[in-house]
């Protein structure tokens, strides 16, 4: 479950997607319980501390908006080059 929200959230970088909406999109269920939407949080919590584990900045990488929606914003290549 870690993997396939991961994925689509890097694959859609940069747009805003609610509990809700990863459900539907991701595992094509029709939720419409929020102890459902519960589960997303704790996956987004897991990736958050694995990321946190390869780059201390990791975490910072899945954003939290308005307290219901995620988005992927990518770290920014140019500063992350290597001189």
């Amino acid at each position: 479950m870690e993997f396939n929200i991961l994925y689509f959230l890097t694959s859609h970088s940069g747009q805003s997607w609610s509990r809700q909406q990863l459900i539907e999109k991701i595992w094509r269920w029709n939720c419409e319980d929020t102890g459902e939407e519960q589960v997303v949080s704790v996956h987004i919590g897991q990736i958050r501390k694995k990321m946190i584990q390869v780059d201390a900045t990791g975490s910072g990488f899945i954003k939290t908006i308005g307290g219901y929606c995620y988005r992927f914003d990518p770290p920014d290549r140019t500063a992350m080059a290597i001189y």
